[in-house]
Parts: structure tokens; sequence; C-alpha cells
């Protein structure tokens, strides 16, 4: 089990719904909308979490000695790359760059600032962070970046610095491991009554959880 690997106990979701989202993973930003939505829906709060994953591959180039392994990780690699687009072209989305992979630290320090201080900015906050950051026009390492875009949703941006120079760390790296010890492992990950569901396509079944299994049952 996660927990007796990390030593740490589960994180205790409080709302109906939470979301650990990446910003650097493309499928969190394919995943955030649909899932603010679905708690609108149906009048339920949504929790949204930092939880910095692995970095994607870009694949590697074919060779006349790929063995059956190796082509089909590049296969499976530019289905997904394109399978990203596909959806972000219908959603009327732009991604840039999937592979691209800065640190995302501070922007997970804001999410948590903002959870703490102005939960009711924490949607305009990730719509603009993720439309802008796969636009290729939010720098996320840039340490002027994060207390910008919260001076500019109200907030006590010197707050934020103290909170980043003295507690960030420990409180991102208490809240991954208690995360893991849940079963989150990657995103976009959604969390419905302790259960760990990992992608969007899982949708229709956290809807009908959240609806309390009212219903046909996904299938």
């Amino acid at each position: 089990m996660a927990e007796a690997e990390t030593g740490a106990a589960p994180y205790v979701f409080g709302a109906p719904l939470t979301l650990c989202i990446d910003i650097r993973n493309p499928l969190s930003w394919l995943a955030l909308q649909p899932a603010l939505a679905l708690g609108a829906e149906l009048g339920v709060a949504v929790e949204c979490l930092p939880f910095m994953g692995p970095p994607r591959k870009p694949p590697k180039p074919a060779r006349a000695d790929d063995d059956r392994g190796a082509r089909h990780r590049r296969q499976r690699a530019e289905y997904v790359a394109r399978d990203i687009q596909r959806y972000a072209a219908v959603r009327g989305l732009e991604i840039r760059d999937i592979y691209r992979f800065p640190d995302a630290t501070r922007f997970a320090a804001a999410l948590l600032w903002l959870n703490q201080h102005a939960a009711d900015r924490v949607e305009e906050f990730l719509l603009t962070a993720f439309r802008d950051y796969w636009r290729g026009a939010l720098d996320i390492e840039a340490p002027a970046t994060m207390p910008e875009m919260l001076g500019r949703l109200g907030q006590d941006t010197a707050g934020f610095e103290r909170f980043v120079q003295h507690g960030s760390s420990a409180v991102l790296a208490e809240l991954r491991e208690g995360l893991v010890a849940a079963g989150v492992f990657d995103t976009p990950a959604f969390v419905v009554d302790d259960q760990v569901f990992l992608g969007r396509a899982h949708l229709p079944m956290v809807r009908w959880l959240l609806r309390g299994c009212e219903g046909q049952a996904p299938v």
C-alpha cells in the first residue's frame, strides 16, 4: 500500500469532489473545465489540489533496430500526443509543447494559498493560469508571476511570499505524501468518497457517484 511505502497518513478529502492537477500536464488542462462544470451543475464543491507528477517524454525517433517494445512505446506516445490535440481543438483550447516541464512549485504554492485564503477565487486563478501557460504566455518559474496573478485577484502578495519562503515546501511535501498514501499517483485524478479515478474518461462514473448512484450506472 502507498501508506506503508511513504509512512504518511492518507490525505483526508473534505469536499464531495477533489481534483488533483498539474499545470504541466495537458491532460489536467483538458479535465479542469469539465470538472468545474460538473461541480456547478450538481451544486457540489470541487477541491482542486496541486500534485506534481512525472514528466511526459517525447517519442524517440524510429531506428532500424527497434524492437517491438520500442515501437510500441513510440506509437503510444505519438497517439497520446495526437489525442491531446484532437480534444483541445474540439474544445477551442490552445496547447503548445506538451513535453516542456518547468518547475511548478510556485504555482502549486499559489494554489494552496488561494485554497486557504480565497477559495472563491480558485476557479478564476486556475482557468487563467492554465490557459496562459498552455498558450506559452505564462512563465510559472519567474518569481514575479504568481504574486502578480494573486495581486490581480486582490490577494496579499507579501503574505504569499512569506508562505513561499518559510513554509510552502514543507506543506507541499506533506500534501504530496498524503495524496500518494490515498492512492493518487498522477494527474488528473478525481477523488469521490475516497475512491481515486485517473483521467477525465472517468467523469461519467464520477457524475454517477456524486448523484448518489442514481440512474443507470456507467458501463
